[in-house]
């Protein structure tokens, strides 16, 4: 769980170098890029997503499933 309520999301890991409540700053290496899960024999890379746990409304569009927007938050605008 990181700030305001927003849980960062990884997936296909090789390694986590930290632990839940770890305080991180830009120059933490907090993981190493894998192919685990349904990426096995893949290119390691790394899929990584930002979610609130609290509903931001205005997110939310008319879109089949619009909803769920409510609770993603793009990494691209959060961590510039």
């Amino acid at each position: 769980m990181g700030p305001k309520w927003r849980i960062h999301y990884y997936a296909h890991l090789n390694q986590n170098n930290v632990a839940f409540g770890d305080f991180v700053n830009i120059n933490t290496q907090i993981a190493t890029l894998g192919d685990t899960g349904n990426a096995a024999g893949k290119q390691p890379h790394l899929h990584y997503s930002i979610l609130s746990i609290i509903p931001i409304p205005w997110l939310a569009t008319m879109e089949s499933q619009g909803w769920k927007k409510m609770f993603f938050l793009s990494p691209h605008k959060k961590l510039l």
